[in-house]
């Protein structure tokens, strides 16, 4: 409508300003008088501004023409704006009532306040019926293996009653056979005897050069009792984790750590077992556990033997097993 304003206004400017005749230029605002001749701004013609009723008629006909093309090409304008509009927006509204309808249907499947709490109220029934059933059972069980421990009970009392009764008769007529039968308790074997262990050492190997040359001389050495996970923490320390739940960092003999950056967090399991030790590879690495040079494969277990060479990481020990006491 701005746009249409405008150009009205011009046209009525346009329609009051005099014209001139040879180069058709529009004196806007000019300052005229009527009958008397003036000057043009753009070409400096001399001409007598015609203001005849018939030219008057045809600048009124063609303000006319001109208001309705404009108003036509704005109607046209604005009828195509409001189709490209449409076109675009159609595609988005449809999914945006798409959505709005989902979620309203959503909305009326959901239950109610009442309905929930009917729903929560059932569930605690049937949790507390449960568990009313089980300490029911529980309960019989118990009175049932009650009743058979008090059975059988009763039963070796009746048996050990009777072995003494008779064991009493047999003393009274022979005393020395109480005597023998005493030295016969002592002389029987224990009934558990704790299987003995070997002694498991660990001799840490570090290298060193010589002439030029990488050799391995032994360091330190380090007693397993029954167990021993060696691994690492941090980036490259050494540990070794003990049954205790201790952790130890594993150190030269000068005190200085063990760093191996090719060793797994948990690496390898030792256990001592009557028959000698047994190594439990951890790691999941498939190229980082040896035994006497061969690789020992992730999460197998393998039989140690006195003076195995065992590298795990870089790290090299020398197992050796002696006879326990």
């Amino acid at each position: 409508m701005e746009v249409l304003s405008e150009a009205e206004e011009e046209l009525k400017i346009m329609a009051i300003s005099p014209k001139c005749p040879y180069c058709g230029w529009w004196h806007r605002n000019a300052a005229y008088e009527e009958g008397k001749p003036m000057v043009c701004e753009a070409c400096g013609y001399t001409f007598v501004p015609d203001w005849s009723p018939e030219v008057l008629k045809r600048r009124e006909k063609r303000f006319k023409e001109l208001v309705k093309h404009i108003i036509e090409m704005q109607d046209s304008l604005t009828a195509k704006l409001m189709a490209q509009f449409s076109t675009v927006l159609e595609p988005y509204a449809s999914r945006v009532l798409s959505a709005v309808t989902s979620v309203r249907t959503s909305m009326d499947r959901l239950p109610t306040k009442e309905e929930l709490d009917a729903r929560l109220r059932h569930v605690e029934e049937v949790i507390e019926e449960t568990i009313r059933k089980e300490l029911q059972r529980q309960i019989e069980q118990l009175g049932k293996d009650h009743d058979e421990i008090i059975s059988k009970l009763k039963d070796m009392e009746d048996k050990v009653r009777k072995i003494l009764e008779l064991l009493l008769k047999l003393f009274e007529k022979r005393p020395e056979t109480l005597h023998s039968l005493l030295i016969s308790l002592r002389e029987l074997p224990p009934f558990y005897e704790r299987p003995k262990l070997p002694h498991v050492t660990l001799v840490l190997y570090r290298e060193v050069w010589r002439d030029g040359k990488p050799v391995h001389e032994p360091d330190k050495r380090i007693h397993i009792g029954s167990y021993v996970e060696i691994g690492r923490r941090g980036r490259w320390n050494v540990v070794m984790r003990w049954p205790d739940g201790r952790e130890e960092l594993l150190t030269w003999s000068d005190g200085r750590p063990v760093e191996d950056a090719y060793m797994s967090r948990r690496h390898a399991i030792i256990r001592v077992v009557p028959e000698g030790a047994v190594l439990e590879v951890l790691s999941e690495r498939k190229s980082n556990t040896r035994l006497n040079g061969k690789i020992v494969p992730p999460h197998s277990k393998v039989r140690l033997s006195d003076r195995d060479e065992l590298e795990l990481g870089i790290t090299k020990f020398t197992v050796m097993i002696e006879p326990g006491d």
